[in-house]
């Protein structure tokens, strides 16, 4: 199987460490799903990277980790298979927004929402300076 061959041309290109790591593995359990894993070359087609896709959601994976997957099998695809056939677009762009959505999310939850907990603790911290010790 190519995942040989796909770790070496991630050598040739600049991506993260992460991706780096991540590509060969979204890969291989791509061809796992597919039961392609002792296949010379591994297939791809619209509707099998969808059921990947889908298997993966259903295990839990959140949505950038399945745009990642995508993001895996088109790298084979360009640059193991040379070609762009499928196009996966379609697939991989709604699923970055979604995962760039879900990351918004997270961040306002992780930061307070739209921050009016903090902005009301500040603004009791500020009333409430100066009043202890006042002389009245």
């Amino acid at each position: 199987m190519n995942v040989r061959l796909m770790s070496e041309a991630l050598k040739e290109v600049r991506l993260s460490k992460a991706e780096e790591i991540w590509f060969p593995r979204w890969f291989l359990l791509f061809a796992q799903h597919t039961r392609q894993i002792q296949t010379q070359t591994v297939q791809l087609d619209q509707d099998a990277v969808i059921s990947f896709l889908q298997a993966l959601r259903s295990e839990g994976k959140k949505a950038w980790q399945r745009a990642q997957a995508v993001r895996a099998i088109e790298f084979y695809g360009d640059r193991i298979l040379q070609t762009v056939e499928p196009d996966l677009s379609d697939v991989r762009i709604p699923l970055t927004r979604l995962a760039e959505r879900e990351r918004s999310r997270r961040n306002v939850h992780s930061h307070g929402g739209d921050n009016s907990q903090s902005k009301v603790r500040n603004i009791v911290r500020k009333s409430s300076v100066g009043h202890h010790n006042v002389p009245g």
